[in-house]
C-alpha cells in the first residue's frame, strides 16, 4: 500500500474500494488538477520517478509534454518544482503544436517564449504540496496508483467523478467510519478540501 504523506493530519478523509482501479474517471479529475503532498525542490524527474513512483522508461518514453507552471518543460533532470507549482503532463499530442510543445523536441525553438527556464530560488528542499494534472492516455495510466496513494481535491471537484464512479464503488469510508454515497452530498456540495484514496477490491 501506497502511503499518503497528509494520512495523519486532521484533513477529512475519502476511502473508496471499487471493483477495479479503472473504474474511475482519472481524466476528468486530473484534467482539473489535484493536490499532492511531496517533497518539494527536486527535478521533475525526482519528483515523478523518485516519490512517485513513475518508472524512468515511463518517463522518458510516454509523457512527451511537461509543464510547470505552465511553461514547456525540455530537461526534466535539471527543471525544478517547488512547492505550490503546478506541474502538467501530456502524451505526445498530434499535429504541429504537439510537435512544437514535445519536450526536447526539434521544433521546441519555435516556444521559446513559454519554455520554463528553471527556478533560481536555492536548493531548500521541504514538505508541501504540489498541483498536479494530467492529460490524454497518461491520465489512465498513472491516475489508479495517485489514487491509491492519495490526493487532495476540493468536495466539488470529486462530485461528477464520484457519481459516474457510483456503479463501481464496493464500499465507502469517510474520516474512518462506514458511510453511503448518499451521505456525501454535504462534502460534494462544498469548496472543503479532502484527502481521497481509491482502492480495488480484493
Amino acid at each position: 500500500m501506497i502511503q499518503s504523506p497528509f494520512e495523519n493530519t486532521a484533513m477529512e478523509t475519502l476511502r473508496l474500494t471499487l471493483s477495479g482501479k479503472d473504474r474511475f474517471p482519472c481524466a476528468e479529475l486530473f484534467g482539473r488538477g489535484v493536490r499532492l503532498g511531496v517533497r518539494a525542490g527536486g527535478s521533475v524527474r525526482e519528483l515523478l520517478c523518485g516519490q512517485l513512483g513513475v518508472a524512468e522508461s515511463y518517463l522518458d518514453e510516454r509523457i512527451q509534454t511537461v509543464f510547470v507552471n505552465g511553461r514547456a518543460v525540455d530537461d526534466v533532470n535539471q527543471s525544478r518544482v517547488d512547492v505550490g507549482d503546478v506541474l502538467s503532463l501530456s502524451a505526445a499530442m498530434p499535429g504541429l503544436v504537439g510537435a512544437t510543445l514535445r519536450r526536447g523536441g526539434h521544433l521546441a525553438v519555435l516556444r521559446k517564449n513559454i519554455s520554463y527556464a528553471g527556478s533560481d530560488t536555492g536548493d531548500d528542499r521541504g514538505g508541501g504540496t504540489v498541483t498536479l494534472k494530467l492529460f490524454n492516455m497518461v491520465a489512465r495510466e498513472l491516475g489508479p496508483r495517485l489514487l491509491e496513494r492519495g490526493v487532495i481535491a476540493a468536495g466539488r471537484d470529486l462530485s461528477g467523478p464520484l457519481k459516474a464512479a457510483e456503479p463501481h464503488v464496493k464500499a465507502v469510508e469517510r474520516s474512518g467510519a462506514p458511510a453511503s454515497m448518499a451521505e456525501l452530498s454535504d462534502l460534494l456540495d462544498s469548496d472543503r478540501e479532502v484527502l481521497l484514496r481509491v482502492e480495488a477490491s480484493r
